[in-house]
């Protein structure tokens, strides 16, 4: 486990969030990102950058953040809703004195920005969903 995964677990503790790293062979589109459950718990994908993890994982913890009223404002509207997270999460490490590189924040938004056109609705449980069977490290 690295220094970074080490410092996500103790994060997730502290928001009560269960946070697992996906460890065996994966599909590409785990490669890199991350994913929420609902308000409660993170998968960790692979990464190779470690910086571009932690910024992810501080996405998803503004995903359990994010208040209900400011989606309804915004009708449910995604890439508003992706930016406001990534927003959110970015303060959040702010607080902890974890300050992002400039790479590491258009790495965020440029995620954000591939919901342009894909105007998905935002799923809250992920697993039953998609029915998808992954190996992870909790």
């Amino acid at each position: 486990m690295t220094k970074i995964d080490k410092l996500i677990k103790e994060i997730s503790k502290e928001y009560l969030i269960k946070c697992s790293f996906i460890k065996d062979e994966i599909e590409e589109e785990y490669i890199n990102n991350c994913f929420v459950i609902g308000k409660s718990e993170i998968i960790i994908g692979k990464y190779e950058n470690e910086e571009n993890k932690l910024i992810s994982f501080f996405h998803e913890i503004g995903h359990c953040l994010i208040e209900k009223e400011f989606i309804e404002k915004w009708k449910y509207n995604t890439l508003i809703i992706e930016i406001e997270c990534w927003n959110i999460g970015i303060e959040e490490a702010r607080k902890r004195n974890i300050i992002f590189s400039d790479n590491a924040i258009k790495f965020g938004y440029e995620k954000a920005l591939s919901y342009v056109g894909h105007d998905e609705r935002e799923v809250y449980n992920y697993n039953e969903t998609c029915k998808i069977n992954l190996i992870m490290e909790n």
